[in-house]
């Protein structure tokens, strides 16, 4: 049996996940904004593009990694939250 306390650990812990998957996506349509081009050909381009410098390079796919991180522990948490609500 579960206390309290886990559902509230989840509650944290999906609140948290969204939060960065939220943020990381604010970070991404600020940069295809910025430079005309979506996520998803930037990071398929094998060199980057040249005309994006090195650093908001590094935001970009840093950015693109997180949310894909941070949506599958999301995933997990949510999983985990209503299996024990049943």
């Amino acid at each position: 049996m579960h206390t309290d306390e886990y559902e509230i650990s989840l509650n944290r812990e999906i609140g948290v996940c969204r939060s960065k998957v939220a943020s990381a996506k604010k970070e991404l349509a600020r940069l295809e904004k910025a430079y005309g081009l979506p996520t998803e050909q930037f990071v398929k381009a094998a060199t980057g593009v040249a005309a994006i410098p090195g650093k908001e390079s590094a935001r970009w796919r840093e950015a693109s990694a997180a949310v894909s991180v941070w949506s599958a522990r999301l995933s997990e948490y949510e999983e985990l939250y209503l299996r024990h609500k049943k």
